[in-house]
């Protein structure tokens, strides 16, 4: 049987004067570190980015500085795409 629970002590900060702050969250938030299927290649990431102009995810979490190691690469390819055209242009 598994246990769910996370097996790291609680985050310290960096800063001692936000020790107070850090201490008033109850939980941590954590995903899994291993992949359930096959990783994206980054040209397949770069074109549903691309695609994705309803929510705009990718652009949205760099605009609130939420970055990956990856982003920079994305953001380079995603540059040298094509735009994709309109549906009225097809």
């Amino acid at each position: 049987k598994r246990n769910l629970s996370l097996n790291f002590p609680w985050p310290q900060p960096i800063e001692n004067k936000k020790l107070t702050e850090l201490n008033t969250f109850d939980l941590l938030l954590a995903t899994a570190t291993i992949p359930t299927r096959p990783r994206l290649s980054i040209n397949d990431i770069s074109n549903k980015i691309k695609n994705d102009t309803q929510r705009r995810y990718f652009y949205n979490n760099i605009e609130n500085g939420i970055i990956t190691a990856e982003d920079f690469k994305l953001l380079k390819l995603i540059s040298c795409l094509p735009e994709k055209p309109k549906q009225h242009e097809l």
